[in-house]
């Protein structure tokens, strides 16, 4: 799956917003990864600007940590708006 724009996500939430109101809590979900495969919701607390790189370990988009020198490698960076 693509992840969203931030376009994309501002749309998403402004129809959230029309039908429930603009102090509604938001919340992200994934999957805890326990036997019961539970899917987990904590709140959004915070957006970030950050650069991420692909991680062969984790099959996955990791956020940049710029004292590795594994990752340092500019043309691979990418920079995404982060909920956290």
């Amino acid at each position: 799956m693509e992840p969203m724009t931030v376009g994309q996500l501002i749309e998403e939430l402004q129809k959230h917003a029309d039908k429930y109101g603009t102090s509604t809590p938001v919340h992200h979900s994934y999957n805890y990864g326990d036997h019961a495969r539970t899917t987990v919701a904590p709140g959004v607390g915070q957006v970030t600007e950050e650069r991420i790189v692909y991680s062969d370990y984790h099959s996955m988009s990791t956020v940049l940590d710029e004292d590795d020198d594994r990752y340092y490698d500019p043309t691979r960076h990418t920079q995404v708006v982060v909920l956290g």
